[in-house]
């Protein structure tokens, strides 16, 4: 994606499950990372939203998706009937919505 906040560069790409599933995560420091996961649709996606601060059915890109925020984190999950997408990290909830807008 070309909104990247400030400050991070990507460390690893890497192939989870060839064909299936790729993983990209960029880091700012130790501690603030963003990971972007695309994955075939027809593998199952589950996230743990419990004692979640916010869990939120939303629109990304013409898909359905969810916003979750917990612990400091912010993850936004979606669909575009072929592949899922996720990306989640210590980020603010406007740079991960920009940073879903342009990968899908």
């Amino acid at each position: 994606p070309d909104s990247l906040p400030e400050g991070y560069v990507e460390e690893n790409r890497s192939v989870v499950i060839p064909g299936v599933q790729e993983s990209v995560i960029y880091r700012k420091s130790e501690t603030e990372n963003i990971t972007l996961d695309l994955t075939e649709l027809h593998a199952p996606a589950a996230f743990d939203t419990e004692n979640a601060d916010r869990v939120e059915k939303i629109a990304i890109n013409d898909g359905d998706g969810y916003l979750i925020q917990k612990n400091g984190y912010t993850i936004v999950w979606w669909n575009d009937g072929n592949y899922q997408y996720s990306i989640f990290g210590n980020i603010s909830l406007e740079e991960v919505l920009k940073l879903a807008e342009e990968t899908g």
